[in-house]
């Protein structure tokens, strides 16, 4: 089943309501105790950074960038399940076997340190590896990357700097970046060989 481009950003918001619904389910309602995972000295020595949240809440916003450059309606499907799929392994993950951050306390909230207090209000320290968040902020720029090199690219900065401002907020350990990295990584070569098939069939046979 083909799906129409026209419609994408109908799919895109059936997406994002799947993400959010798992997202809070897994993160509001722990099915098991969340489990502290070992301090590496990246986690220790990283300082504390509350206004890098300002680039932190970027990530709810960079998957768009893909939905403004698809333009084949062959790659919308692999596209789409790309980000679900993801959403799908690390809520699994959550479920058996979720992890949780020491965060330190915050005090009233300033300007700078406005947007990770909002961050706190919906997130709870537990579901940190992989982070999903990470994963679909990297999975974003490869598909970018695939359309156009130079934005690509831009994407690919803002979700490195999406992964330190992670640390640098103390919501995740550099293992929940790692491996968050790898999985949106795994995924999308997934996606491009489904999207190189689809490529394929729709060129029309010579005759």
């Amino acid at each position: 089943m083909s799906l129409n481009l026209k419609n994408r950003w109908y799919y895109f918001f059936g997406a994002y309501v799947y993400v959010v619904v798992l997202y809070v389910v897994t993160n509001q309602l722990t099915f098991s105790k969340a489990h502290l995972l070992p301090l590496t000295w990246v986690d220790v020595k990283t300082p504390f950074l509350p206004w890098t949240a300002w680039v932190y809440i970027t990530v709810y916003f960079v998957p768009l960038t893909v939905g403004f450059m698809v333009d084949r309606e062959a790659d919308l499907k692999a596209i789409l399940f790309s980000f679900m799929g993801t959403v799908t392994i690390c809520s699994s993950v959550f479920i058996f076997f979720p992890s949780k951050y020491p965060r330190p306390p915050m005090f009233d909230p300033t300007f700078s340190s406005f947007a990770l207090y909002l961050v706190r209000l919906v997130d709870t320290p537990a579901n940190c590896l992989p982070y999903q968040h990470v994963a679909l902020g990297f999975i974003s720029a490869f598909f970018v990357q695939r359309y156009n090199k130079f934005w690509g690219n831009w994407c690919l900065l803002l979700g490195i700097l999406i992964a330190i401002s992670t640390l640098t907020t103390k919501q995740h350990y550099i293992w929940d970046v790692v491996t968050g990295y790898f999985l949106a990584r795994f995924v999308f070569v997934i996606a491009q060989m489904s999207m190189k098939e689809n490529s394929k069939k729709s060129i029309p046979a010579v005759t």
